[in-house]
């Protein structure tokens, strides 16, 4: 899918609490605003707000966000989702006067499918409604509206779904990753069709590992596609041949003697210093006993 930003050309409007619905109707208080946006922020400090110095003294509110737009010809043959990233408040998602969504988690996105809403003929207006005036509703400073991203997803013919591309490291080492790929695809144009998905993994611009996988689809139909991807860079090709050869092993027999010699040395250097210091006294320098009556001796 293609992601276009939607954060430019809202307005934005504090709702009066006696009356929710003057928002909604008239915006003649209304200002312009580019999300994301904290409403919150912009209330006067009381000390006697409910939330006191979790919310930093701000108190909650009732708020309204509207945007217009066109509805572009093309989204009639493509799949369109409006996401947002975070609305903190109970959030009502109005689309040309219809209620077309209800959020009431401040911190999980949602999205709203905009297709059975939007005109094609007449402006489009998105109004929000966020309530959060219901004060204490956490234990720190969470801000009030649209406080993050807002984005517009569109599809066409066959595409990757939203949030639906999973990369799982399923083992990794200093010489080889192996790496799973899973995506969902959809098909929305009408008819079962046969399609390729090509998968490549990169690292500093450079193709590292590569595979193309075909699809079938019926129609109007979504498949996942799975792909485990073993990733060897030249140093592993290289340890493999000097492993066949032989030259591996010698090598690494090599570096274990070494070691070996080094660790010996340390050992010898230590009981030396051991021995200087009266620390430590070897057995064979220990003066002989008579051995005990009565007590056999091996």
């Amino acid at each position: 899918m293609q992601c276009h930003n939607f954060n430019e050309d809202w307005t934005f409007e504090k709702a009066d609490q006696a009356d929710r619905l003057k928002a909604f109707y008239g915006n003649s208080n209304a200002v312009a605003v580019t999300l994301p946006h904290d409403a919150m922020i912009r209330e006067k400090r009381d000390k006697d707000c409910p939330s006191g110095a979790q919310s930093g003294f701000y108190p909650g509110g009732v708020y309204t966000y509207e945007k217009k737009f066109m509805a572009q010809n093309e989204w009639k043959k493509q799949d369109v989702f409006l996401e947002f990233e975070g609305i903190y408040g109970i959030a009502r998602v109005w689309i040309n006067g219809a209620l077309a969504a209800v959020n009431r988690n401040g911190y999980m996105g949602f999205s709203v499918d905009l297709k059975p809403w939007i005109s094609y003929e007449h402006e489009n207006i998105i109004r929000i409604d966020v309530d959060n005036s219901k004060q204490p509703n956490s234990r720190w400073y969470s801000g009030s509206g649209i406080y993050r991203d807002v984005n517009l997803w569109t599809g066409k013919d066959v595409y990757i779904s939203h949030d639906k591309l999973r990369i799982t490291t399923l083992s990794v080492n200093d010489d080889m990753a192996v790496i799973e790929v899973c995506a969902q695809l959809k098909n929305i144009i009408g008819h079962g069709l046969e399609a390729e998905c090509l998968i490549e993994i990169k690292k500093d611009g450079q193709k590292t590992a590569s595979d193309t996988q075909r699809v079938v689809f019926r129609s109007e139909q979504m498949q996942t596609v799975r792909k485990r991807e073993e990733r060897k860079d030249r140093l592993h090709q290289n340890y493999l041949k000097r492993k066949a050869s032989g030259a591996q092993k010698r090598y690494e027999d090599k570096i274990k003697g070494r070691k070996k010699a080094e660790i010996e040395a340390k050992k010898a250097a230590i009981r030396a210093e051991d021995i200087a210091k009266g620390v430590f006294v070897p057995v064979s320098s220990l003066p002989q006993r008579e051995p005990m009556k009565g007590v056999q001796t091996a």
